[in-house]
């Protein structure tokens, strides 16, 4: 257990040396999709509601506002995260397949690091 919450902070600590708003380009990445929503402002409901989650964000083809929690190499990697956040069930989250991706840091990812730094 401990070792997940060193992993999950290493990888935010990596993305605030890296440049907190670049978006990361993967060529196959899993994550788990908590919302789509057609306005930021929607959106922004949900990233003050987990701000000190890492959440990713990027508008998808259909030009809707997404929200991801974490980043994992594997659909088994991802499976014991799928509830980490509370209430995360009853957003109806689940975990995607992306393929040809850029994620980045929501703005509260942004924030949250810059307080740390």
């Amino acid at each position: 257990m401990i070792f997940r919450y060193v992993v999950l902070f290493l990888a935010v600590l990596f993305t605030a040396k890296s440049g907190l708003s670049e978006a990361a380009q993967y060529d196959r990445v899993f994550s788990i999709q908590l919302g789509a929503y057609r306005t930021e402002a929607a959106r922004a409901e949900l990233i003050d509601k987990y701000q000190q989650y890492p959440l990713y964000c990027r508008r998808n083809s259909r030009n809707a506002y997404v929200v991801y929690y974490g980043v994992y190499e594997s659909f088994k990697d991802a499976r014991p995260h799928l509830f980490d956040l509370p209430g995360q069930e009853k957003l109806g989250a689940y975990i995607v397949k992306l393929d040809n991706v850029s994620l980045r840091p929501c703005l509260n990812l942004e924030e949250r690091l810059k307080q740390l730094l």
